[in-house]
């Protein structure tokens, strides 16, 4: 007899989660400050992916659960990454 079968419900759980899964913070020069250096318009961002998931699930990330129950996360979450951009017009 095997005591851990694939098929058995002993390591079944709650995988519901919500995640906050991206946020841009921007930022527009004014015009007085920027027309010294010969722009029109200038534009700062700061943009974070995946930023924070809220779960009961003990693994990485409930994200990576396949539709038969199995984590497919090898014991990583999904990456977290920051960018940051300047848009500029003269």
């Amino acid at each position: 007899m095997q005591p851990f079968r694939t098929n058995q419900s002993l390591f079944l759980e709650d995988g519901s989660y919500w995640k906050i899964g991206q946020i841009t913070l921007s930022y527009n020069f004014e015009k007085n400050m920027i027309k010294r250096f010969g722009m029109s318009q200038a534009r700062l961002a700061f943009t974070a992916a995946n930023v924070y998931t809220f779960s009961r699930y003990t693994g990485p990330d409930p994200e990576l659960v396949s539709a038969l129950g199995r984590d497919n996360s090898n014991g990583y979450p999904n990456a977290r990454t920051f960018s940051m951009s300047l848009n500029v017009q003269f």
